[in-house]
């Protein structure tokens, strides 16, 4: 169970680790955060909060370092040597994915990714999930919310080009 200071701290991570967030974003994550507390979408928001609980020890153990051009070039070469495979189940919301372990990456390179990803990408909202999107040339990229140690998916979705 998720106490209140692991909740607090939790949002003080978010706005710490995090400097692109808006002030409706930041009142979004606070609203669902109160959402949680009172048990609204409970098992929804509690699997959501321990994921990131546990991605926020994650980066602590692992660090974060100022995102440099050779680490987008290094993301742009990995992206390329995947063949991604259209989500046939969510015709709906059309999106790609590769799986870890069976795809060219490294074990070691997947999980780069996922960190970029997950501590570089623009916090957006679908639906009633907030997430990360790593933003690549035409495309976005992201995770299901596992933690590190357990994520195998990593999807994409083409960008709409705004006209």
């Amino acid at each position: 169970m998720i106490t209140d200071k692991e909740l607090e701290d939790f949002l003080i991570s978010q706005c710490w680790t995090r400097n692109d967030l808006t002030e409706e974003q930041l009142s979004r994550l606070r609203q669902d955060m109160d959402d949680l507390k009172s048990g609204k979408d409970f098992l929804d928001g509690m699997l959501y909060f321990e994921q990131n609980l546990q991605d926020l020890k994650w980066r602590r153990k692992i660090g974060t370092s100022a995102f440099k051009q050779e680490e987008w070039d290094k993301l742009r070469d990995m992206i390329a040597r995947c063949h991604w495979t259209f989500a046939k189940t969510m015709p709906w919301a059309p999106h790609e994915y590769i799986v870890r372990g069976k795809c060219p990456l490294s074990d070691e390179e997947f999980l780069y990714f996922v960190d970029k990803q997950r501590n570089y990408g623009k916090v957006e909202r679908w639906g009633k999930y907030i997430t990360p999107y790593l933003y690549i040339d035409d495309y976005k990229y992201w995770t299901m919310g596992a933690p590190y140690e357990e994520t195998i998916i990593m999807n994409r979705a083409k960008v709409k080009k705004e006209e």
